[in-house]
């Protein structure tokens, strides 16, 4: 192959150019195509790949809204045997086009000098979960279409029809079945037909059951991407495959379709497959990728071009996150177009490749990528970067302007300019940062006659909602720049994610430095709660987030009771700062009750006075904040999943779920363990008992306190035991049969009595710490832990989990299992 990047030469000769060099197609016989991944319009979007330091596009991590950069790709992609770019469309069959991912056909490519010189068609990204489109849906789809798409007569046409790609053909067969598929293509070809630009040529990406999809209107078939292709079984367990195998592989996937014929197929080539960039090192990789290898992928896909079509298509131009792209980066120069050009255009092998800096041109790309928006939340620095308006921004216009800056600005040259009967809203969405106070403050100028809109539009990760949170409309002051300063959070259950939008009516309006900043956390407040048993008054620490104050917006809250351990009284255990946060992330009122504090002294220790203050510590939580009763939780570790059993046997009504870890669950075994282990536990189990066991009413008292023996009553209750397989060895406290005896206790009690452990297996794990070989099978891997689970078994609403640990609480994982609970 002939590789032909010259920059270093070509830039020391080239006069500087006025702009993009003029492209010289390169002909091919066949016509080949290239996806293209619209999702770099923000300088945010860009943080995986400058976070991996891979992969760098000789442009830069540039705007892909930007008219210049869509030039550059079109001389690139022409020059190398490229006819169309088939765009990931992002369109939402109920809320509409998303203005941000469309942005590089819209404002880039359509708006290019160059894009006379190449075809261009949509891939459909109907990709959400469980889509189901009306005939009205559809038709409103295809009225887009045909007047921003369709009309362009650089739009790519088989026998005259509009190529339409759909990503998610099942969402169509679903809603409409075959016949009504086919009905509903139809209709939508009418809608182009009427306005003169030709009928629809629906492509199905995937190749399953060829002769329904036929049925259901689509004129042909593709792909766009295998990247599991050729991986062994173990390869696929591994996540790790080297590129040779995918070569190879895909061209078994090419026969299978082909020989089955139906329907035309466009042949999908790939460059590779590495998305370490978005997922971490646990990602997909494609290993030892080349231009050389990819060039024979190329060659072969010859053989099983369709005859009539006669095209071939790419994934993708530039799905850097995915590591599946052949765009030029610094990594690979040209070569991946390169091996292109040389398979499909066969006669033309010679050429110069430009990139900006070998015509004297500085790249349009953004000068700096921002921190994460949780960085920048962790460090109480401004959300909205930039916020200045200085610097390229990360703004998009909607209701049909077009986004400008404007001088005469608050502070520095530029501010962001709201036009009349328009609104701007940002691209960077901003965490929601439930439960706590969010300060938006930004400058503004509004003419006489005019007025502002500012909102927050909410988000579940990057799907709009449909929903907003408005700051206010803004009036005109005295004509000069006035400051908006206001507090405000996000209550919405389902909202993870917000933007800033403005909208302007009646005048332009004028923006500048905008901050966004959570507030940081007031610590809990400590109450006293009169006892009703006693009297007394006693201790616990709440922290209501501002969806729970009285008097507030929106459903009520969970509650979490957050119980502390045996030696420590509350805020002191290990974990109240784990539990605390994770309430303050998820907006839950969080509680901490003393109930009589350590357990050295007989009020202590699941007494009568200990079990009534929990109750009273909540019914105050449920006074005095919005609690959510069907959402109330218990959590507790080591001394504190004693009392969490306690409380699931003795309020089981109350409790959405009761998680305990580590848990004491029989003192009068607990305290043989202590007393032969040397541990200091034996004596204030005496403390609290009156003395050691063997008294009769003393071992009834153990016996009362001690959770194993009354489990029963928690019978329906969901509850969580978790336990470490070290626990109870090497100086750690409780031995794990505490934890497996209960489990089987709760089992037996919800019906499920097979799914107890036999004798021989609790005591194999409590002495072996391992799970026997005929349990190694009874496990799951669980994103986010810091002890990773050797053993679970679920019995009716109750689930056991043994992780490579010892004497812990791990409170995210506990958390995450709460909150999905809830009572009917």
């Amino acid at each position: 192959m002939v590789s032909s990047l010259v920059v270093a030469l070509y830039a020391a000769l080239a006069a500087p150019a006025e702009y993009v060099p003029e492209p010289e197609p390169c002909p091919s016989d066949l016509v080949v195509g290239c996806y293209y991944f619209p999702g770099h319009f923000a300088a945010p979007r860009w943080m995986p790949m400058r976070d991996a330091r891979y992969p760098l596009p000789l442009l830069g991590y540039y705007r892909d809204g930007e008219p210049e950069v869509s030039d550059w790709h079109i001389k690139w992609a022409v020059e190398h045997g490229i006819d169309f770019f088939a765009f990931d469309y992002y369109h939402h069959y109920e809320n509409g086009p998303n203005t941000g991912h469309n942005l590089a056909l819209d404002q880039g490519f359509l708006e290019a000098r160059y894009c006379d010189k190449m075809d261009f068609c949509l891939m459909w990204c109907n990709e959400g979960g469980e889509e189901r489109y009306t005939e009205d849906h559809l038709l409103a789809l295809a009225r887009i279409l045909t007047d921003r798409y369709f009309s362009r007569p650089n739009h790519l046409r088989i026998d005259g029809d509009n190529v339409l790609i759909v990503s998610r053909p099942d969402h169509f067969l679903a809603s409409f079945g075959v016949e009504g598929t086919a009905r509903v293509f139809e209709q939508m070809a009418q809608v182009s037909r009427e306005a003169g630009h030709g009928g629809l040529f629906p492509v199905a990406k995937g190749h399953n059951d060829q002769a329904k999809l036929k049925a259901a209107g689509f004129r042909a078939i593709t792909a766009y991407n295998y990247p599991t292709a050729g991986m062994s079984a173990e390869q696929r367990e591994a996540n790790r495959a080297p590129y040779a195998d995918m070569v190879r592989g895909i061209e078994a996937i090419w026969k299978q379709v082909t020989d089955v014929g139906v329907l035309p197929y466009i042949v999908p080539v790939s460059p590779g497959w590495d998305s370490r960039p978005w997922y971490g090192d646990r990602a997909l990789v494609r290993t030892n990728p080349s231009p050389r290898l990819y060039y024979e992928m190329c060659e072969a896909a010859k053989q099983y071009v369709d005859p009539e079509l006669r095209m071939v298509i790419a994934e993708c131009w530039n799905e850097f996150g995915e590591g599946s792209y052949i765009e030029p980066t610094v990594q690979y120069g040209f070569g991946w177009l390169d091996a292109m050009r040389d398979a499909f255009c066969p006669d033309n092998p010679h050429h110069t490749d430009v990139v900006p800096a070998s015509v004297g041109r500085e790249a349009p790309a953004f000068t700096a990528i921002p921190k994460s928006a949780d960085e920048l939340i962790a460090t109480g620095a401004n959300m909205m970067e930039p916020g200045d308006m200085e610097g390229q921004w990360d703004w998009v216009s909607f209701a049909g302007g077009t986004l400008e800056k404007a001088s005469g600005a608050h502070g520095g040259d530029w501010c962001l300019l709201v036009p009349a009967g328009q609104g701007v809203k940002s691209q960077w969405l901003m965490p929601a940062a439930k439960g706590r106070p969010i300060r938006v403050t930004f400058w503004y100028r509004i003419p006489e006659g005019a007025a502002l809109t500012a909102k927050a539009a909410l988000f579940q990760q990057s799907r709009w909602l449909g929903k907003y949170r408005e700051f206010g409309v803004l009036a005109p002051g005295n004509g000069d720049w006035q400051q908006f300063d206001a507090l405000f959070s996000i209550t919405d259950a389902e909202a993870t994610h917000f933007d800033i939008e403005f909208v302007a009516a009646g005048g332009d309006c004028r923006v500048d430095d905008i901050a966004v900043r959570v507030e940081p956390p007031g610590p809990p407040e400590e109450v006293l709660i009169p006892s009703s048993a006693d009297g007394s008054e006693q201790s616990a620490l709440i922290w209501v987030p501002p969806a729970a104050q009285p008097g507030a917006d929106g459903p009520p809250v969970p509650l979490l009771v957050s119980l502390h351990s045996w030696s420590a009284g509350r805020g002191a255990y290990d974990s109240y700062a784990g539990a605390l946060e994770g309430c303050r992330q998820r907006g839950w009122v969080f509680l901490s009750p003393e109930f009589r504090g350590p357990n050295r002294q007989p009020e202590a220790c699941a007494s009568e006075l200990a079990v009534q203050d929990i109750l009273d510590a909540v019914a105050y939580a449920r006074a005095h904040a919005r609690v959510d009763e069907r959402r109330i939780y218990v959590l507790g570790g080591s001394g504190g999943g004693h009392i969490a059993l306690v409380m699931a046997h003795r309020a089981p009504k109350l409790w959405a779920a009761v998680s305990a870890w580590v848990p004491v669950t029989d003192l009068a075994a607990w305290h043989a363990f202590c007393q032969e282990s040397g541990f200091k536990y034996a004596g204030d189990i005496e403390s609290c008992l009156g003395g050691p066991p063997g008294d009769a009413d003393r071992d009834e008292e153990y016996r009362k306190r001690s959770p194993l023996f009354w489990l029963e009553h928690a019978r329906g209750l969901p509850i969580d035991i978790q336990t470490g397989i070290h626990d109870g060895h090497d100086g750690r406290a409780i031995p794990i049969d505490h934890s497996l005896r209960a489990f089987n206790a709760l089992a037996r009690a919800n019906g499920h009595a097979d799914a107890a452990l036999t004798d021989e297996e609790v005591a194999f794990m409590t002495r072996e710490q391992a799970v026997p070989e005929h349990l190694a099978a009874e496990r799951t891997d669980e994103a986010g832990r810091e002890h990773a689970i050797v053993f679970r078994r679920t019995a009716g609403p109750v689930r056991l989990t043994l992780f490579d640990g010892g004497h812990v609480i791990d409170p995210p994982p506990a958390l995450d299992w709460l909150a999905s609970q809830a009572k009917p």
